[in-house]
């Protein structure tokens, strides 16, 4: 098992400030999106996140130098695992360290996932102009609408003129970035 103060260029005496230091300069250097396609800088990225994810947090940190960085410690607890047979993979240090890793990994993917969900599909923003030509006929219809209902909206006191007055608001927004989509100039 690899030394996680060596995977990240540190001493074990390094301060977190340093830690966090060294850990930003190798993330950056194996970035996947500064390597696409580069398996070895993915798992060089994968190694530095899980050796941060230990030696960020002050109290995981002193449990891994309370059971060190020695291969010993980690090959016994294998071993033992191994002939027993039985236990979860959390019974020993790697294990949890591991299990750590991969939950940090998974929290990560699902954040992204959920960022694109979220402003691909909630925007109002048009993204091509076949779009923004159907939103700005939606638009021009709701503030024609809206206009014309504001005249008798005032029956239905407090809540008519509210509506109508929303509805210019989001039909006039929708204009603008429907013709802000339509006239913006094409990318070379």
């Amino acid at each position: 098992m690899d030394d996680l103060y060596k995977t990240l260029g540190v001493e074990k005496t390094s301060t977190p400030n340093e830690i966090k230091k060294a850990y930003r300069d190798a993330a950056f250097k194996y970035h996947p999106d500064r390597n696409p396609g580069d398996k070895v800088a993915e798992e060089n990225f994968k190694k530095i996140n899980a050796a941060y994810s230990v030696l960020g947090e002050e109290s995981k940190r002193s449990e891994y130098d309370r059971y060190g960085s020695s291969d010993g410690y980690a090959t016994s607890q294998r071993n033992a695992y191994n002939q027993a047979g039985s236990g979860s993979p959390g019974d020993d240090f790697w294990g949890w360290y591991q299990q750590q890793a991969n939950a940090q990994q998974r929290q990560q993917q699902q954040y992204r996932q959920s960022y694109s969900y979220s402003n691909r599909d909630w925007s109002n923003n048009p993204s091509n102009k076949k779009e923004a030509l159907w939103s700005l006929i939606k638009s021009l219809l709701i503030l024609a609408v809206s206009v014309y209902f504001l005249r008798w909206s005032w029956i239905l006191l407090p809540i008519g003129p509210i509506l109508c007055l929303l509805g210019i608001f989001r039909g006039a927004t929708n204009l603008l970035q429907s013709i802000r989509v339509l006239f913006k100039p094409k990318k070379n």
